[in-house]
């Protein structure tokens, strides 16, 4: 795997990842501007993670999420916060 961020977008996409199409609404959530209850949220998270686990593109998700930092939403199964820990 190359470091570069756009080579590992590129790994993502080829890998087939599940969260494209319907469900990628699960891994965003509602926008900023809609607040979103944090009984909704767990169980959007949930359903997201429940996507991620059986995704063909979860380990390339996770090298190219650890090289991005990204400030929203989940991937490779692990929330922003869950993240961060594994980047620590």
């Amino acid at each position: 795997m190359s470091g570069f961020p756009y080579d590992l977008c590129d790994e993502v996409l080829n890998a087939g990842p599940a969260c494209e199409g319907d469900a990628a609404g699960l891994f965003t959530g509602p926008d900023s501007f809609e607040p979103e209850p944090d009984h909704e949220r767990e169980a959007r998270e949930e359903k997201a993670k429940a996507v991620c686990r059986v995704c063909p593109a979860r380990a390339a998700c996770l090298a190219y999420a650890l090289a991005v930092s990204p400030e929203a939403g989940i991937w490779a199964g692990l929330t922003i916060d869950e993240l961060r820990e594994v980047a620590f």
